[in-house]
């Protein structure tokens, strides 16, 4: 049996002169005699490895069993974001001879809500695609099952595409993101989710919850001395811009903080770099302002320690320290060289080599011991006069302002960390924060945010997190964080 469609005489003959209910009859007809072969034909079809074969087949006949003209289709928007098309149920009449009334009326009705062309998508088609993604697909390689998509997506119609999405495509998806380890797995997340991306909008809501959990594991768990997990600059996009920003202050700064504090050292005769850069591979992830935070308070305070002891020495060769800072500057990249902090603290450097250089001999009575820390702390100082013109500047960021994030950029140009701490306060139940000098956040003001005020402890409680909580300026918090 061939399996052609009508020819184009033909079809026009059958739709000038069938009536409605003998062509739709005529559709049933054929597709119970095309059927048996069409099931013949998929028997051997794999799916996954050659999605197209029988997409021009499907087609040809979708076109010839269109002798029954329906109803243009409904067209919403769906929940999705995407338009959809509601098929009506189809409503027959014919023209008959009704025995009771003895006259010629309506005597049929008929509601059917699959066209016996779906009926052959339904019934051939989708029983071969659910055996090949059921049993041979796995989301750990998900481009077969995509190309499968691609191909079908737009030629289906919308209550099998649904089903192909719904039952068959995002169940397994999402019990991939769910068994997916860290340690064990052989591939990325990103390789299991990103490829849908494009396809399945906010259907793919449930499982986002699922991978954004399992990022924020993969960050709790991950420790200094591991490379930055694989990919994961890729889901900054995928987080709330204040979200990221909290998860990398939770999980990732503190542990930068860390390990730049007790385990790096400036040593001129033996310079280890390891641990820097293990922080540096961060600079292009983490927050720029955060991250010029990081090293302005952990970094600078120690390597201009060691430039002020080099200094004061009676027979210093400036030479040999020009030197020194120039390795310096240039073992910081360009974008992180460029940031606030990191500017700062080679300036205040440079300040104190000219500052020695004038006091030549006397230098080792006169130079004073840079106290960096404190002097960022100073209301009057020159960086903290910068800190505050650029925090009256109009920012070009395009995220959603709120009081949180003015709260973040005060406290960020005061040279504090605004750092979640995980926990809640007992009464108002708001999120708790700590306003921190320290990346470690272990020091500092326990603050939340509620009706566009800054609320922290009224005494030095020893449980503040149940502590009764008062409203509190912008300055009480920098000054009671200092």
């Amino acid at each position: 049996m061939s399996l052609e469609p009508f020819s184009p005489s033909i079809q026009k003959l059958i739709n000038e002169y069938a009536t409605e209910y003998d062509r739709y009859r005529l559709d049933e007809v054929v597709v119970a005699a095309i059927a048996p072969v069409m099931r013949r034909m998929v028997l051997k079809w794999d799916p996954l490895e050659d999605p197209a074969l029988f997409l021009s087949t499907f087609r040809s006949w979708r076109r010839a069993l269109k002798i029954n003209e329906e109803e243009p289709p409904d067209t919403q928007i769906d929940m999705y974001g995407s338009k959809t098309t509601v098929t009506r149920p189809i409503q027959l009449y014919v023209q008959g001879f009704d025995p009771v009334s003895q006259t010629r009326s309506n005597l049929y009705f008929r509601e059917k809500s699959m066209t016996p062309f779906e009926s052959l998508l339904w019934d051939i088609w989708l029983p071969k695609v659910r055996t090949s993604i059921n049993n041979d697909w796995l989301p750990d390689s998900p481009q077969s099952a995509v190309r499968l998509y691609e191909v079908w997506s737009s030629f289906l119609p919308p209550f099998i595409h649904d089903n192909l999405l719904d039952q068959l495509i995002l169940p397994k998806i999402q019990k991939a993101v769910m068994d997916w380890n860290a340690r064990y797995a052989k591939v990325s997340l990103q390789a299991i989710v990103f490829p849908w991306l494009p396809h399945v909008g906010l259907r793919f809501e449930d499982v986002m919850g699922d991978v954004r959990r399992k990022v924020k594991n993969l960050l709790r768990s991950w420790i200094v001395d591991q490379p930055i997990p694989a990919d994961l600059a890729a889901w900054k996009d995928i987080f709330d811009l204040a979200e990221w920003d909290a998860m990398l202050l939770k999980y990732v700064v503190p542990k930068l903080g860390a390990t730049l504090r007790n385990d790096f050292r400036v040593n001129p005769r033996d310079q280890k770099m390891e641990f820097l850069q293990r922080v540096l591979a961060w600079s292009n992830i983490i927050r720029p302002t955060i991250f010029s935070q990081i090293l302005e308070t952990e970094f600078f305070p120690k390597w201009l320690d060691v430039l002020h002891i080099w200094l004061i020495q009676p027979r210093v060769s400036f030479e040999e320290v020009a030197q020194w800072y120039s390795f310096w500057k240039e073992t910081f990249p360009e974008d992180v060289r460029s940031l606030p902090g990191v500017n700062r603290g080679f300036t205040r450097g440079l300040q104190l080599m000219n500052k020695a250089i004038e006091f030549g001999p006397d230098a080792p009575t006169k130079l004073a011991k840079p106290d960096f820390r404190g002097e960022l702390s100073e209301p009057n100082s020159p960086a903290r006069a910068r800190n505050d013109e650029k925090l009256a500047r109009p920012s070009a960021r395009t995220y959603e302002i709120t009081f949180r994030s003015i709260v973040e950029e005060y406290a960020a140009s005061h040279n504090l960390l605004f750092i979640p701490t995980g926990k809640a306060h007992e009464r108002s139940r708001m999120p708790l924060f700590r306003v921190s000098r320290t990346a470690d956040g272990k020091k500092g003001l326990l603050v939340y945010i509620l009706d566009d005020a800054v609320w922290a402890p009224k005494g030095d409680e020893i449980n503040p997190e149940a502590a009764e909580f008062k409203a509190i300026s912008l300055e009480d918090m920098v000054s009671r964080s200092s």
